[in-house]
């Protein structure tokens, strides 16, 4: 059961709304925690702060009436659960952690109140420190809930890990978890966005797609090696979601990546030695699908889906001779077939195949497609070509071209399938296709 205290302000004096036990029993869970800040009831109340205290957050504000902030303490406290799972803490050494969070319209208004210290950093959204979050109001009600969980999946690592890893991890962890929906009172975190809708203001994705239009894309290796000053801009924040989203859910990484909360309190250098050890020979693919992934990413993007995989072939005669079945569930599958530049190909294609649903009934296609909606300028459900480089690059898998026309190879590689479909929508499909290369001379 949830409950909401609302603390009165009329007596001056330290601590209102956590008491020397309250205290000592934090010092208990992690006794290398910085002091607490000496809060003075009085003084919140002379700069019209109100405060709310629940199981785990005092939360202190300046904003009356606003939804932004109703429910936070709500939200909070039910993100401790979820935490406590995701992060292998047995949720009754967090009975008694409670985090003070202060939401700030004015900004002033927490200075003169002693409430912002002269020793914190400058800082856009929010930030951590020991017992205090502060997070300035955000425009909607999501955003400002994203930041509180952002900075309490920090504080929680701060408190229960003894540490938040290398900088691209601890923001990487801290925006991964604060993606979440809250309805009719029940949070789910580490929520899977299909829609911009779903998380106003966010802005992560569009920043992501933005930097690869502009060539400023990051090698995952690169996004390791981030300096915290590169947190002073939203774009570190979203290339660490993006990495954090990418190697939980590929299944090349995801058991590594799921064992990096037992190292989070080593210093940044071995975290990350660490870490690109555990991956050892897959570090290659996995660059290959990172980049797939950043540079198509959208909403619901299916990491697993879109792992580069193999084409089947039912018999070696049929390998041989060029013919290959394609499963409409994956992404980009690879055939035996090595390629040089230059070289042209036409295709015969058989098969139906449901491409996705709408109100449950089944969109049947077939290789060319269907007019009904259209992904990358072609088709929906077309049957796409295209070539892996001899060293992983995928530029011409990005620049694919529907097999109904003859293909003229871009460069030397591998060729590939795939139908033409949203990355996020791999898996209402349903069936597979036939597809049979044959060799156009010059």
């Amino acid at each position: 059961m949830f409950v909401i205290v609302s603390i009165s302000l009329l007596t001056a004096g330290p601590l209102a709304a956590q008491t020397a036990q309250d205290l000592a029993a934090m010092q208990k869970i992690n006794p290398r925690q910085r002091a607490p800040l000496a809060i003075e009831n009085g003084r919140l109340e002379a700069h019209n702060i109100r405060s709310e205290v629940s199981d785990h957050l005092w939360l202190m504000t300046d904003i009356n009436g606003e939804e932004q902030v109703d429910d936070l303490n709500q939200v909070f406290d039910a993100a401790v659960p979820h935490w406590c799972e995701y992060f292998g803490i047995d949720v009754r050494k967090a009975a008694k952690w409670r985090m003070r969070g202060m939401v700030i319209a004015d900004r002033e208004r927490f200075v003169d109140a002693g409430l912002f210290p002269d020793s914190l950093p400058e800082f856009p959204t929010g930030y951590q420190l020991g017992h205090e979050m502060w997070i300035y109001l955000q425009p909607g009600d999501y955003y400002t809930r994203h930041l509180l969980l952002h900075e309490g999946t920090h504080a929680f690592m701060q408190w229960f890990l003894d540490g938040v890893g290398a900088p691209w991890y601890s923001e990487g962890m801290a925006e991964l978890l604060g993606l979440h929906s809250w309805q009719q009172g029940t949070l789910k975190m580490n929520f899977r966005l299909t829609a911009r809708r779903q998380a106003a203001y966010w802005g992560r994705i569009k920043i992501i797609k933005q930097e690869c239009r502009d060539g400023e894309f990051l090698e995952l290796e690169q996004v390791f090696d981030l300096p915290a000053n590169a947190f002073r801009s939203v774009k570190g924040y979203a290339w660490s979601w993006a990495a954090c989203e990418f190697l939980s859910t590929h299944p090349q990484s995801k058991k590594a990546f799921a064992d990096l909360k037992r190292f989070a309190n080593l210093p940044p250098g071995n975290f990350n030695a660490k870490f690109i050890r555990s991956l050892g020979a897959n570090r290659k693919s996995l660059a290959r699908d990172w980049r797939l992934f950043v540079h198509e990413i959208d909403f619901g993007y299916d990491v697993a889906g879109c792992v580069v995989g193999n084409a089947s072939a039912a018999t070696a005669a049929e390998e041989e001779a060029g013919q290959f079945e394609i499963n409409t569930l994956r992404g980009w599958q690879k055939t035996s077939l090595k390629v040089q530049s230059g070289e042209r190909f036409a295709f015969q294609s058989d098969g139906r195949f449901v491409v996705g649903r709408e109100d449950g009934e089944p969109w049947p296609c077939e290789s060319n497609g269907i007019t009904i909606e259209y992904y990358r300028g072609q088709p929906l459900g077309s049957l796409m070509v295209g070539v892996l480089g001899a060293d992983n690059e995928i530029e011409h898998l990005l620049d694919a071209q529907p097999t109904s026309q003859v293909y003229k190879c871009p460069g030397e590689g591998t060729l590939c399938f795939r139908i033409n479909e949203f990355p996020g929508r791999l898996q209402d499909n349903e069936g597979t296709i036939s597809v049979k290369v044959k060799r156009v001379e010059q």
